[in-house]
């Protein structure tokens, strides 16, 4: 695609109905606005208008989760009628969970996961949590977003664990994986990496069914955590714009993976101007108007 003048036309994709407020859109709209272009949030499950935009940027699409496929069929359209960020091939990898598979055997440390296909039979659920001993659990589907259909069960519960698993597997593929304790005491660190570098940090507090969520800058980004951070970046940072990473922290302390966010991830620009420069810099360079 080229563009022939500054005034770039992009649209925010959203949705129509949001869950809860998008803090990042004032900002991020205002920052292109003051760089000569036009700027409107569009849902992605609304009206066809696609193709009056020169780029499309996924912002806050965050109920895609509700209509995966319908979702995807829209990214493949988009993208074909303007410059989709991130791109389409990496927003349909990163739509499903099962992404950390690769990850990990890429040598990317994640979260311990178990994988619960929809043939698989709900009770094995209990020999899962035997085997690997785990007190705690964090079961969810491999398609979701913040809390949606996410329990957190202890090892004397498993018969309501068993019983809410069977019924997710009969809808769709889920996943479980320990509840890691230092969420409790260091909480889950977010890193932003924007158009190829780490920009800022968040450490969040976990959150089920009806719990508000707790976020707070942090400028602890440790040489480990940076480690993490490029090995699963690996495959992507020549390709994507932006990406959150989501970090726990092991018994011995160390960090692993618990989410490669490539899609639609809330990246706090109110905690980083200047990761809001390179994030509206990296859009007008990725069209050719920025060097």
């Amino acid at each position: 695609m080229s563009v022939s003048s500054n005034r770039l036309r992009i649209a925010l994709a959203t949705c129509q109905v949001l869950p809860e407020p998008d803090l990042d859109f004032q900002p991020l709209s205002a920052a292109l606005a003051e760089r000569g272009c036009f700027v409107e949030a569009v849902p992605w499950d609304g009206p066809d208008v696609w193709a009056d935009f020169d780029v499309c940027v996924l912002r806050s699409t965050w109920n895609y989760y509700h209509a995966p496929d319908r979702f995807l069929r829209w990214v493949d359209a988009t993208a074909g009628c303007c410059h989709l960020i991130n791109p389409a091939a990496i927003v349909r990898e990163n739509a499903d969970k099962r992404y950390l598979r690769r990850l990990q055997n890429n040598g990317v440390p994640i979260v311990e996961t178990a994988w619960f296909e929809q043939s698989h039979p709900a009770e094995s659920i209990a020999e899962v949590t035997r085997v690997r001993n785990w007190k705690r659990f964090v079961v969810k589907p491999v398609i979701s977003a913040a809390s949606f259909c996410t329990r957190a069960f202890r090892d004397d519960e498993l018969p309501e664990a068993v019983d809410f698993l069977a019924v997710q597997l009969g809808v769709r593929a889920m996943m479980a994986q320990p509840f890691v304790e230092s969420v409790k005491t260091v909480g889950e660190k977010s890193i932003a990496w924007i158009d190829g570098h780490i920009t800022h940090a968040w450490v969040k507090r976990p959150r089920f069914a009806g719990q508000d969520e707790s976020v707070q800058p942090t400028e602890e980004i440790s040489t480990a955590d940076r480690a993490v951070v490029e090995s699963a970046l690996r495959d992507y940072r020549d390709d994507v714009l932006y990406a959150r990473i989501d970090l726990f922290y092991g018994a011995d302390g160390k960090p692993v993976l618990s989410e490669l966010e490539l899609i639609e991830p809330s990246l706090y620009f109110d905690f980083s101007p200047s990761a809001l420069d390179r994030f509206a810099n990296g859009i007008l360079r990725r069209v050719g108007l920025a060097e």
